[in-house]
């Protein structure tokens, strides 16, 4: 499956901000201080809170966090908040529940993975910043290739002054550059060299103004490029491949500035200014976005490990979309093009509200433009209060006027699209005028087909039509438009110029959610231009291609053992597939064997997960101490959470200690102080309900067994009194077992998954 990066249509949206102050804070306010004051055990006061429950072990309940980001299932706060009877009284005590809403709130905010800022987004996220001296050096992971492409986005702190600033510094052993893009000292100006192949020293006076600027540096074959914020700064000839080095490639070198959202690709083609993160596509070799504030080890998450190291001290600021950049609010932006030299004329742009079947909503045009186009195209920012989030389909029209009566005429320059927002930031099309009026031109003719997505998933479509060569691949025409499933045999017709006659392509189609995040993709069987039929793409659900990752510490036992894996589809309750996990649709035995538990031990499997549709999926890891890959409860620990799939990072486990399931809570103050009379029978009677865990299974089982004076050993099965598994269990010893010279009694209880305690 092939994967490639498209022009982005995002719908600009106002959001406030969410943070944890501003949205948890006041619940535990509202609900909670009374007792959870300065003067209690656990202090949920402004200022305090967070710092007392988001990754701090549970005093009472052992093995759990109060707070463990990514998965309410394990933090106790937010059990004992619903109410699960496993983790003791539902709080507020003594009070009301709390709010659906606020419930739901809490449960999201942990399922974020428990930030203090989520404005706009799940993940938090950061730019490095490189003016306190701190760079970052990783072996290029694009050597050899001769479709690369390099970008960034940069806030430079202040102009060059005296000595330049690298961005990219790229040498050898013999002390030749091959690789860098150069900031001028004293000029606003930078270079690019590969290989002593120069772009000239080209202009950005307009981006020492301390916002983010993004960064376009790439080859495909025939030319060496450099666009700043989605123009195109220069362009030579150059043939060659990304030069290959005996040394690291340096990032940030001198710089004074900041860095965010580092991405090598090994294939060219600029699809626009980005409008949100970047998702990890087939063709991304490394992408660095600082997620972490990682002090000595960037991650990388296109998923290939190619990890740098920080050279000196690692500092951060705000990312590019908290920092400025990006994109601007409630914003539609059009850059139009037009690629026929046709004489003077108006370009007109018009927006069509959802459900408006009469005149555009919102409109603007530039007046007696000559034709071609500019190299930049004709820009267009369309701000509305009225673009909301969610809805859809918003129709957009662009048009040439030659004759000056403000509509389109059959053989005018045309296009036009429809799109559905989601909920991000900013909207960007980059889109290419034909003459005909929009109805005539077309020369391919696609029918979609999603498969195995829900109805009702409002999204985006990006159809891509891709020419094979020799050298490589080759995007030639993108289109994007709104869809809303299900889509099965969904007809296009579409113009695409750029091919000639005998060249072999194929279609590639991608359906995206609203949060960017791939749904189902799929490809056609190549084909001969141009085609003699439609073309049929058929897209399914997207499945993962990378590895899994876990970190794993083992307690409860010193046994050897080996570790397994089980995953379970969407949806699944986990105790309900506890002790026999008959259930899983993927899983992976270790064969490795560990002569003693592993301690903070990371776990990397290459092809555990590969095809597995991307979703959040229930997973089990347990420790096997028998060696005969199924659980025993009885002796072997475990830990179960969510893993999430998605195109964005790699799969990686993040869950507490594996330990053995606790059994059931056994009350044994009805076992001292008995009264015995030889020869009668002895009634005990002992309280036992379902263990701490959330994993813990109902009572199934209580047995007492006892010794006596005179040496006789027993054991009885006793009975449930309360008619729940949870509760009363009497025990009757017979008489004939009953002597005065003593009594020693115990009680084992076994749940419903064989988890004992004594």
């Amino acid at each position: 499956m092939r994967r490639f990066i498209f022009i982005t249509t995002i719908i600009s949206l106002c959001f406030g901000q969410q943070t944890y102050d501003s949205e948890i804070q006041p619940i535990w306010d509202a609900n909670c201080t009374s007792c959870h004051g300065n003067s209690g055990n656990l202090d949920l006061s402004q200022g305090v809170s967070y710092s007392n429950i988001v990754n701090v072990a549970s005093s009472g309940y052992s093995g759990f966090l109060l707070v463990k980001p990514n998965d309410p299932m394990n933090s106790v706060i937010h059990q004992k908040i619903v109410g699960n009877s496993a983790f003791g009284e539902r709080m507020p005590k003594n009070a009301p529940t709390l709010s659906a809403s606020d419930e739901s709130k809490i449960k999201t905010w942990i399922e974020k993975g428990a930030p203090t800022d989520w404005s706009g987004s799940g993940t938090q996220s950061y730019s490095f910043d490189f003016g306190p001296g701190g760079s970052i050096d990783v072996k290029s992971p694009i050597e050899n290739k001769q479709n690369w492409s390099i970008e960034t986005w940069v806030k430079f702190h202040s102009q060059p002054g005296s000595s330049g600033q690298w961005l990219f510094f790229l040498n050898n052993n013999a002390n030749n550059n091959l690789f860098t893009a150069y900031v001028v000292p004293n000029e606003k100006k930078i270079r690019i060299n590969v290989n002593n192949i120069n772009i000239s020293e080209d202009s950005i006076d307009d981006v020492f103004d301390q916002n983010f600027h993004h960064f376009y540096i790439e080859s495909d074959g025939s030319k060496l490029r450099l666009i700043v914020d989605g123009i195109e700064k220069n362009a030579v000839d150059f043939s060659g491949s990304f030069p290959s080095s005996d040394k690291a490639m340096n990032i940030g070198l001198q710089l004074d500035g900041s860095m965010d959202e580092i991405r090598f690709r090994d294939i060219s083609s600029f699809t626009g200014v980005p409008t949100q993160r970047y998702n990890s596509e087939n063709n991304t070799v490394l992408l660095y976005q600082f997620d972490n504030q990682e002090t000595s080890t960037i991650n990388d998450n296109s998923g290939l490990n190619n990890n740098g190291t920080v050279i000196g001290q690692a500092n951060y600021e705000g990312d590019v979309y908290t920092s400025g950049g990006g994109g601007t609010l409630n914003t539609i932006e059009i850059v139009a093009r037009l690629n026929q030299n046709i004489g003077n004329g108006d370009v007109h742009v018009g927006v069509w509200l959802p459900g408006n079947s009469g005149n555009p909503d919102i409109t603007d045009n530039k007046d007696n433009r000559s034709s071609p186009s500019p190299v930049d195209g004709w820009g267009f920012q369309l701000s509305d209060s009225r673009i909301t989030p969610s809805t859809g389909p918003y129709k957009v029209e662009v048009f040439f006027d030659q004759n000056n009566n403000d509509m389109p005429d059959a053989n005018e320059p045309y296009a036009t699209f429809n799109l559905n927002t989601d909920n991000q930031g900013y909207a960007f099309q980059d889109i290419e005028m034909f003459s005909g009026g929009g109805g005539t031109g077309e020369n391919l003719s696609v029918n979609l087909s999603v498969n195995d997505v829900p109805d009702g998933i409002n999204g985006q479509m990006f159809i891509e039509v891709v020419r094979m060569e020799q050298a490589g691949q080759t995007i030639i025409k993108t289109f994007q438009f709104g869809e809303v499933t299900p889509i099965q045999n969904k007809h296009m017709d579409l113009f695409v110029e750029g091919m000639n006659n005998g060249e072999n392509a194929f279609v590639y189609a991608r359906f995206d959610d609203e949060n960017g995040e791939i749904l189902a993709e799929g490809e056609s069987p190549s084909f001969n231009w141009p085609p003699n039929n439609d073309i049929d793409v058929i897209l399914e659900p997207a499945q993962y291609s990378g590895s899994f990752k876990a970190n794993i510490t083992v307690t409860g036992t010193e046994d050897s053992g080996s570790l397994s894996f089980r995953i379970f589809p969407e949806g699944t309750i986990i105790t309900n597939e506890l002790p026999d996990l008959l259930g899983a649709f993927y899983g992976y035995d270790q064969d490795d064997i560990y002569s003693s538990p592993p301690n903070n031990e990371e776990v990397k499997i290459e092809d555990f997960l590969m095809g597995i549709p991307f979703g959040k999926y229930p997973i089990i890891i347990w420790y096997d101490v028998e060696l005969n890959q199924s659980f025993d409860p009885e002796y072997d620990p475990i830990v179960a959470g969510m893993l999430n799939i998605n195109n964005i990072q790699t799969a990686s486990f993040v869950g507490g200690p594996l330990s053995i399931l606790p059994g059931p809570v056994i009350q044994g103050g009805g076992l001292q102080n008995l009264t015995l009379n030889e020869g009668d029978e002895l009634k005990v009677s002992v309280n036992v309900s379902k263990g701490l865990s959330s994993l813990a299974g109902e009572v199934d089982m209580v047995e007492l067994f006892y010794s006596t004076g005179d040496g006789i050993f027993g054991n009885i099965f006793c009975n449930n009194l309360s008619g729940n598994p949870s509760g009363v269990y009497e025990c009757v010893i017979p008489g004939n077992d009953i002597t005065n010279r003593g009594l020693v009694l115990g009680v084992d209880a076994w749940d419903m998954y064989g988890a004992l305690s004594s």
